[in-house]
């Protein structure tokens, strides 16, 4: 069930994805979500909307299938929901962060026409070795992200990661619950409602994680996350931490829609 429902999820939700990393990184400068979407696609072609989805495809459900295996066991022995989502949440970044950190900066990989390289070229030095400027095959993009960096490279922003995750999804399940038990709303709209719980709870987190995984790892900015939360906060105010807000929460009701949706379907 968790397996089908990952699947489903990324599917769904990818191209929603890709606005929000390239919004949230600081490699580009995009007015809003349809001056990003407008740009993408007129330079670089609706291939871009899906750059690192096939690694993405090919391990998030597994990804999910063990986030769901770690919610219902520690559910199960706290006897809370929220306490149970927050376990499941932090536990599960050791197998998410290395997809994660891959897929952001695959996906800040520039594409097409050396004009359209040249329009975002820090963007592309940005994400050297994992797509622009190297390869953007997944797997040769993986092992150049190790060789040059280790597993440090691989695990870049796992702190900020871990705390969007285990606040994330300790209310997600929460609002899912609680959604089923005491209303009548359809279960997708559940699903879509507890997913944007997730992210407006977390999204200034979220954004600094983003932030951290698509810089230069040859010449980090940043290395600690609360030095870059000051740092957006002195550069951009508050609202630079909900930068992709609108890509967000229309990715995350329509993933956690589909993603909860098909695991509580499969698993009666």
């Amino acid at each position: 069930a968790g397996l089908a429902s990952g699947t489903c999820q990324v599917a769904a939700e990818y191209p929603w994805d890709t606005l929000k990393v390239r919004l949230q990184s600081k490699q580009f400068h995009y007015r809003s979500a349809f001056h990003c979407l407008r740009e993408v696609l007129g330079k670089e072609g609706p291939a871009a909307l899906y750059q690192g989805v096939l690694p993405r495809l090919a391990t998030y459900g597994l990804v999910k299938s063990s986030l769901f295996s770690l919610f219902e066991a520690a559910s199960s022995a706290t006897g809370s929901v929220f306490l149970g989502g927050g376990v499941a949440g932090a536990l599960n970044v050791a197998i998410s962060c290395p997809i994660d950190v891959l897929k952001s900066r695959m996906q800040c990989h520039v594409r097409g026409s050396s004009r359209a390289a040249a329009a975002a070229a820090e963007g592309a030095r940005v994400v050297r070795g994992a797509g622009a400027g190297g390869s953007t095959n997944a797997i040769t993009a993986a092992v150049d992200l190790f060789a040059n960096h280790g597993l440090r490279g691989l695990y870049w922003g796992v702190a900020a990661h871990a705390c969007r995750d285990a606040l994330g999804y300790a209310i997600l399940y929460s609002v899912f619950q609680s959604l089923k038990d005491n209303t009548d709303l359809p279960k997708p709209l559940c699903g879509g409602l507890s997913g944007m719980a997730f992210y407006l709870s977390t999204l200034p987190i979220d954004r600094v994680k983003t932030i951290m995984q698509t810089q230069d790892l040859h010449r980090p900015i940043y290395t600690d996350p609360l030095l870059c939360l000051r740092d957006v906060l002195r550069t951009e105010g508050v609202l630079g931490l909900y930068v992709g807000c609108s890509p967000t929460l229309a990715k995350t009701f329509v993933g956690q829609g589909v993603a909860l949706v098909v695991y509580d379907a499969l698993r009666l």
